[in-house]
């Protein structure tokens, strides 16, 4: 039904060296006006790495949905995507914090706006946030609603926290983080909440094992819905998470989700660090979502 994984940081996994003249047109994907060699370098690199995706998947669907984090330029960004949809029908993207990585924010540049307008001709290749996709199964149709990146920058501790701890505030204005938190907010609450079958973030909507539960940058709130399985990236866990909520009449209900990811190499000691994708398949017969291992 879909394949999915997040984090997958296409670029961390090579050393490309490209021309310090040349890094405006590197971040912002300007591959033509890279020098040949470098053209080449990227192109045989993410070959590579999907090549080490595809087989460390235990079944291709027609939908590959990734959660944020492709690559930290738009240059592996934009092939990467481009040569993926030759094998997925559909190619489903939201975006994750390193999809602003190394832009020029005071210059106004926005990497992720650049990546959706390179690749608009592109049909198959979708950015998805702020909507809801939908998958038909035998008997059932599926809906996946998709949200962008959201840290709640109302909360202090999580501004704080975006200010201090993140290297997100040297390439994402604080104007940009509130104004996607409430766009991606006022969605969920419209289009998600008590409507759809998945929800699909960056950042983890549901609370992870050894965590306060407080908000962060790696934890944002919202009311949680029992019927959706939750799925996100962003904490480099490949795991299920199991959550609870608190009924009206004071019962604990459980929630799924699915924290899914590559995460960097294992070199930087944060995530897997094996190009991978997790298959899920929808069951008729037992009316519910589960996992090819």
């Amino acid at each position: 039904m879909f394949n999915i994984t997040s984090d997958i940081h296409v670029d961390l996994y090579y050393q490309t060296n490209n021309s310090q003249k040349q890094n405006y047109d590197y971040i912002m994907g300007n591959i033509d006006k890279l020098f040949m060699g470098i053209q080449e370098e990227i192109s045989t690199n993410v070959d590579e790495y999907i090549n080490q995706m595809i087989r460390n998947t235990k079944k291709l669907t027609d939908t590959l949905i990734l959660a944020g984090d492709i690559a930290n330029n738009n240059s592996y960004s934009k092939l990467f995507l481009k040569k993926v949809s030759s094998i997925w029908n559909n190619v489903w993207y939201i975006d994750g914090n390193h999809e602003y990585y190394f832009q020029d924010k005071d210059n106004g540049d926005n990497r992720l706006y650049r990546l959706i307008e390179d690749l608009k001709d592109y049909p198959n290749i979708k950015y998805v946030a702020n909507t809801v996709q939908e998958i038909q199964c035998s008997k059932k149709l599926l809906k996946i609603g998709f949200l962008p990146l959201m840290y709640n920058m109302n909360n202090p501790d999580v501004f704080k926290m975006f200010n201090n701890r993140m290297n997100d505030k040297y390439y994402i204005k604080a104007d940009y983080m509130y104004e996607s938190y409430e766009k991606g907010r006022i969605f969920y609450e419209n289009e998600i909440y008590d409507k759809c079958d998945i929800c699909v973030s960056h950042v983890p909507l549901l609370r992870l094992e050894g965590t306060s539960g407080e908000e962060t940058t790696y934890y944002t709130k919202v009311n949680i819905d029992t019927n959706i399985i939750y799925f996100f990236g962003h904490t480099h866990r490949n795991e299920e998470v199991d959550d609870f909520v608190i009924t009206e009449d004071g019962e604990k209900a459980s929630v799924k989700g699915y924290s899914v990811g590559v995460g960097y190499p294992i070199s930087y000691g944060r995530g897997l660090g094996i190009p991978h994708t997790q298959t899920f398949i929808y069951s008729d017969n037992e009316n519910t979502l589960f996992e090819l291992r």
